[in-house]
């Protein structure tokens, strides 16, 4: 059994697709779309690991989410969840990080605007 962390969110039991040098697919069949788009959310820049049912961690990888795929599987009775992730180039980081600066400052910029008109 392996599990999915990021960060502090709880635990995800998971099937591994495949984890290649640039791309990382994992299964999910025990949670719903939503339960998995949640614990993805807002998650542009991801290190997470895997880890085993002793709690070692087996697997460390810093990747950005690519598509969540729900697949209905007419042969089985559930639904399977596909997350796909890239691994990130230098430059994606650097962009990344560079979109993440103006995003605050601009929320800097609007927060010192209603202070100003307070």
């Amino acid at each position: 059994m392996q599990y999915l962390k990021i960060g502090e969110k709880e635990n995800l039991e998971l099937n591994i697709s495949y984890i290649e040098e640039n791309t990382c697919v994992f299964t999910f069949d025990k949670y719903s779309y939503e339960t998995i788009t949640n614990y993805f959310a807002d998650k542009v820049l991801n290190k997470f690991s895997i880890i085993d049912e002793n709690k070692t961690i087996s697997y460390t990888v810093e990747m950005k989410l690519k598509n969540i795929i729900l697949e209905n599987q007419i042969d089985k009775n559930f639904d399977m969840i596909t997350v796909c992730f890239e691994k990130l180039q230098v430059d994606d980081r650097v962009s990344v990080l560079e979109k993440t600066v103006q995003e605050l400052t601009s929320m800097l910029e609007n927060l010192q605007q209603k202070v100003v008109m307070r």
